[in-house]
């Protein structure tokens, strides 16, 4: 049991390149979204596996950091290794703005603000056309660390 679990988190992890070089490019892809989607499910299995409480917001808050990442990057001109941070705090102020009012509520009324949470933050985004592009979003380009810039799935994986 120790060696399967030494490989899937040590293992597979510097395999994954070599797995695209076999079955194409589009399975990095899919690798790299994965792993986006681990890091929401993550911060939802949090708050649900232990504390037991059901939140239906979380979708919102990650909208809010890449947003907020893609925004400071492209149109404030922020460098790259920057604006994640700065996304994340962001993300955190926006999660206090709906938490803070939440923290008495329990099951289904909590369930039902975190709810209300992502549809008002889906619908800013959605109509608020001159900051996020509404339904199109934001075209981002290819960011870079020190020169470096990362243009092919591979490096995204690495990020």
């Amino acid at each position: 049991m120790g060696g399967l679990l030494l490989f899937l988190f040590v293992g597979l992890p510097f395999s994954a390149p070599w797995l695209s070089g076999i079955f194409g490019f589009s399975v990095q892809h899919m690798a790299n979204m994965i792993g986006i989607y681990i890091i929401g499910a993550h911060g939802l299995n949090l708050l649900t596996g232990y504390t037991g409480q059901i939140s239906l917001g979380h979708g919102a808050f990650m909208g809010v950091g890449a947003y907020t990442s893609a925004i400071l990057f492209m149109k404030a001109g922020w460098p790259f290794w920057l604006s994640l941070p700065a996304a994340g705090l962001v993300a955190a102020g926006v999660g206090m703005i709906f938490g803070v009012p939440s923290l008495r509520l329990r099951g289904l009324y909590l369930a039902i603000a975190t709810m209300a949470a992502q549809f008002i933050i889906g619908y800013a985004m959605r109509n608020w056309t001159s900051l996020t592009g509404g339904s199109g979003g934001l075209n981002v380009d290819r960011p870079s660390f020190f020169g470096f810039t990362l243009d092919t799935d591979l490096h995204y994986y690495y990020l």
